[in-house]
């Protein structure tokens, strides 16, 4: 967990470049209550902290938490849980205006809880930012070398039905397998990256 950040999102350009897309999908998100399944080292929290979020949220790792917690103003903490998502989320029903989950479902083997738990800690109309691994991308070329599970989009829409969703927007992502994002590292084939994704 100590370098986590550096290895995640920042070692590379393409590795920032990835991060930087998923955070811009939080910028429109101002004064709400949220939880974030996978806190992490707090990367997206600290984006929704900016926007006067009050932010709540849980991960498995008590030193990524303990990096999240030092990140962040006391002010805009909400309750912060160590525990498994796939368990019951110790919180009452309808708290949440926005509930974000980026980069976890993957490891999550009940992984239909996650739609479970969003679906009940929401307010009405709230809403549920989900990231998953795309079956049928490039990406999953990765996967088999990898710990992680990937999806096919009917399975994550059909879910989200199953639990009372409606699909509003679908962005397509990072379409390579992660190692090439880490090694871009140079303008020229963050470039050549683009011009893939873009195909």
């Amino acid at each position: 967990a100590k370098n986590y950040d550096k290895l995640a999102f920042e070692e590379s350009l393409g590795l920032r470049y990835v991060s930087e897309f998923e955070t811009s999908k939080l910028n429109k998100y101002n004064n709400l209550t949220v939880f974030d399944m996978g806190l992490g080292t707090g990367r997206n929290a600290e984006v929704l902290a900016r926007q006067n979020c009050k932010i709540s949220g849980i991960d498995i790792s008590e030193n990524m938490v303990k990096q999240c917690l030092d990140k962040l103003n006391k002010n805009s903490l909400g309750q912060i849980f160590i525990s498994d998502l796939n368990e019951k989320i110790p919180l009452e029903n309808n708290q949440f205006d926005l509930i974000i989950c980026f980069r976890v479902i993957k490891y999550v083997k009940n992984w239909e809880n996650i739609f479970s738990e969003a679906n009940r800690l929401l307010k009405d109309c709230g809403v549920f930012l989900l990231e998953f691994a795309n079956k049928t991308s490039i990406q999953s070329l990765g996967a088999p070398f990898s710990y992680y599970s990937t999806f096919l989009l009917r399975d994550i829409e059909n879910a989200g039905k199953k639990y009372g969703f409606k699909k509003n927007k679908i962005y397509g992502g990072s379409v390579l397998p992660l190692p090439i994002y880490r090694w871009t590292n140079a303008n020229w084939s963050l470039k050549i990256v683009n011009k893939i994704e873009n195909l």
